[in-house]
């Protein structure tokens, strides 16, 4: 049986973080496994990101990938997150699937109209692999936060936490994407404040690393802390309840060492497992009806 031809629209970035990344693998993946459309081919799948160019209408299977949380709440308070909610309703409309990233964001979405037989769940991958040795650990204790300095990400909480704790905080906005795992190797527990997240590859990231999380269950990554119990999960946006897990785990030292062993033993998804499951479940699905 031939395999299905596939054309990309999609943000690539080779060595990127977040989705850049996975789309330009992606890409990589389709390439090599012969599925990438070539010139004059007609595609059988069209996998498109919201927003990047036009809106598909032709007879290819019609694929949305929606990279980002789209609530009412934000949406309420910024104009990007308003502007972005709008697209999302847009091109997922149009589509006969959607492809989110965790129940959270699937939720998200399914709020917008969305039949819930029509957006498939397929996790991100961390693409970092290596824990590494117990005995590697930096033996003074750090906390560490990765991610943009934006509202709903709060790092004035995770800084306020760790005042708490008395310690500072290592922040990695401008570390370079190849040095991130030995960074996060560097620091024993990672704060993932944000209250919103589709997923929050941070947690993914770190947690493939041996680090352990603090998170909400704002955040799709909250499904992964919960499983492999590598962290706390704090339920709700209490900014208390957020600084008080943190200062429990990071002062209580058995609790600790116990979550960072179930960080260090955790099966995390390899890059090659996310696009091989991505496809599968493409190739694989109905076509919905518009």
């Amino acid at each position: 049986m031939p395999k299905k031809k596939w054309e990309i629209r999609l943000a690539q970035k080779a060595g990127g973080r977040c989705y850049l990344s996975r789309n330009a693998y992606l890409g990589n993946w389709l390439k090599q496994t012969g599925r990438l459309v070539g010139p004059g081919e007609k595609p059988d799948i069209v996998y498109a990101q919201v927003g990047i160019g036009r809106i598909y209408s032709g007879p290819a299977l019609h694929v949305v990938q929606s990279v980002s949380i789209v609530n009412e709440r934000l949406a309420a308070g910024w104009v990007q997150s308003r502007k972005g909610r709008e697209a999302t309703r847009k091109w997922c409309g149009t589509a006969n699937i959607t492809i989110a990233h965790s129940d959270v964001h699937k939720k998200d979405i399914c709020a917008l109209g969305e039949k819930s037989s029509d957006v498939l769940i397929v996790r991100p991958a961390s693409g970092m692999i290596d824990p590494g040795p117990p005995e590697t650990r930096p033996s003074v204790f750090k906390i560490g936060y990765a991610g943009q300095n934006i509202r709903r990400k709060r790092l004035p909480l995770a800084r306020e936490a760790c005042r708490k704790i008395g310690v500072s905080l290592e922040v990695a906005q401008k570390v370079k994407h190849s040095l991130m795992a030995d960074w996060y190797r560097n620091i024993g527990l990672l704060l993932h404040s944000s209250t919103d997240e589709s997923w929050g590859l941070v947690a993914s990231e770190a947690i493939s690393c041996g680090v352990p999380v603090v998170c909400t269950s704002g955040s799709g990554s909250a499904e992964e802390v919960l499983e492999t119990g590598a962290g706390i999960v704090v339920n709700g946006r209490d900014r208390d309840e957020f600084i008080n897990a943190s200062l429990a785990l990071a002062t209580n030292g058995d609790a600790l060492k116990a979550v960072t062993a179930l960080a260090i033993k955790a099966k995390t998804r390899k890059m090659s497992d996310w696009a091989s499951e991505l496809i599968s479940a493409v190739e694989g699905a109905e076509r919905g009806t518009r």
